[in-house]
């Protein structure tokens, strides 16, 4: 994880006193339960919330929620990479519409999938330039 996204969770956790208060502030909709935690030493403190008016909150979710489909898209890009599946040019495709409009956080993290990916000559030129700029984005926002 790269230094800045440590950073912003870290004054994010701040600033929600570590959790030590509740942030569940809004009547449920149907957008689910979700849980952060935060965990140092022996100390550890949850917060579970259906949902919430705190922007720092809701910028901290929006955060994992980001890094958490980035790696889901890894995961998938590799499995289709390794079966040759042709479905792997609409999510390389669907993956750099995320990356440019700034919904995936971490992307160096899936960096060598995406590297294999672009190397790999029996992939369709196309696929393997929308890759590389994907590695283009993921290099430029570290």
């Amino acid at each position: 994880m790269s230094d800045a996204t440590k950073n912003k969770i870290f004054n994010a956790l701040q600033a929600l006193n570590f959790f030590n208060k509740t942030i569940d502030d809004v009547v449920p909709g149907d957008g689910g339960t979700r849980t952060l935690m935060y965990s140092y030493g022996g100390n550890q403190t949850v917060a579970t919330y259906h949902a919430t008016s705190n922007p720092t909150a809701q910028q901290l979710t929006k955060l994992f929620q980001s890094i958490s489909t980035t790696m889901e898209t890894g995961r998938r890009l590799d499995k289709l990479h390794q079966s040759k599946d042709p479905a792997l040019g609409d999510v390389v495709s669907r993956m750099l519409t995320r990356a440019q409009a700034g919904e995936l956080a971490e992307l160096q993290a899936i960096m060598p999938i995406l590297q294999s990916i672009s190397s790999d000559n029996s992939v369709a030129q196309t696929i393997r330039n929308q890759v590389n700029a994907v590695i283009k984005i993921a290099v430029t926002s570290t």
